[in-house]
Formats: structure tokens, sequence, C-alpha cells
């Protein structure tokens, strides 16, 4: 499983999860999502666009686990 993490507040939250790594820079995701996740490795940081502010890009992280 592959997780799309944000920081948000200094705690990371988990905004999607994909069986595969579909994860790719400037892909628009709900980022008011919290999904719940566990363990994990570090894949790669990538820069994503909110849909509620598509005009803003912030900085995600890829985890698998």
């Amino acid at each position: 499983m592959y997780y799309l993490v944000i920081m948000n507040l200094d705690v990371e939250k988990c905004i999607d999860k994909s069986k595969k790594d579909i994860y790719t820079a400037t892909q628009s995701y709900n980022c008011l999502k919290d999904l719940p996740f566990g363990k994990k490795v570090f894949v790669r940081n990538i820069k994503i666009r909110c849909i509620a502010d598509p005009g803003n890009i912030i900085n995600a992280t890829v985890y698998s686990g």
C-alpha cells in the first residue's frame, strides 16, 4: 500500500492511499481527508495541489508499507 501524506500543524496526515504507486507531482487531492496509516517506509517527496486551494502548491511525502 502507498500513502500520500502532508504535514498539518506539525502532524502527519494521510490524505490518500493506493495499492499502486500512482503519485506524481502537481496532481490535485482532497487535503481535508484524514485516513489512517501505519508502519511506513519513505519513498519520495513531491509537490501537490489541494482541491480546495488549487493555486497553492504544497509539499507531500509518499510512503509505502
